[in-house]
């Protein structure tokens, strides 16, 4: 296996939780256009300060968290990609792991957008701006954060099933993994509905 494959197997739920925020960030902003409220120079320079220090916390604090998560998991993928076999204890908690990320991540990314609302509100307010207009920023983060899950739950799907799972369970039995969160059933692995 290629190590382009690798990478691309190993960060697969990482880049489509990065693919699922993009999509409802571009989503909610095609919205916003729309309807476009004028915005006072004062709130839009505390907005676009606010924004200069929250995007990168709230890309690298979920991302930060995501890989200290995965390192069970990512060790597992390592020893399968090296042919080796893996202590049992140990591919146990990999696969316990990666069926339960998706929600993980599912959880930081709604906790970003939550933050994301309560903070750009908080500089709304602070600057001086209307309550519709501190309400339309409340509801846009808390409205981009309900698409992205949205969409990252199907994503996450998709990757896990499709992409992933085949590599750590070959001979399917997802639904045997103990301490996981179930997404859909039947998984396309072999498990009973």
């Amino acid at each position: 296996m290629s190590s382009i494959a690798r990478f691309r197997i190993k960060n697969a739920l990482i880049i489509a939780n990065l693919i699922s925020n993009a999509i409802g960030v571009t989503v909610v902003n095609l919205l916003a256009q729309m309807s476009n409220p004028a915005i006072p120079e004062r709130l839009s320079r505390a907005l676009k300060r606010t924004t200069l220090w929250f995007t990168p916390a709230a890309f690298l604090f979920p991302l930060a968290l995501s890989l200290i998560y995965e390192r069970a998991i990512r060790r597992h993928f390592e020893e399968i990609f090296d042919g080796k076999t893996s202590d049992p204890t140990a591919a146990m908690e990999a696969r316990r792991r990666l069926l339960n990320e998706p929600f993980l991540l599912i959880l930081l990314d709604f906790g970003m957008w939550i933050a994301a609302a309560v903070i750009y509100s908080a500089v709304a307010v602070a600057a001086g701006a209307e309550s519709g207009l501190v309400h339309s920023i409340l509801l846009r983060s808390l409205l981009t954060g309900l698409i992205t899950v949205t969409v990252a739950f199907f994503v996450f799907e998709f990757v896990l099933q499709r992409r992933v799972a085949p590599h750590v369970f070959p001979a399917g039995g997802l639904y045997m993994t103990p301490g996981t969160k179930r997404g859909r059933h039947p998984d396309k692995t072999g498990s009973p509905p």
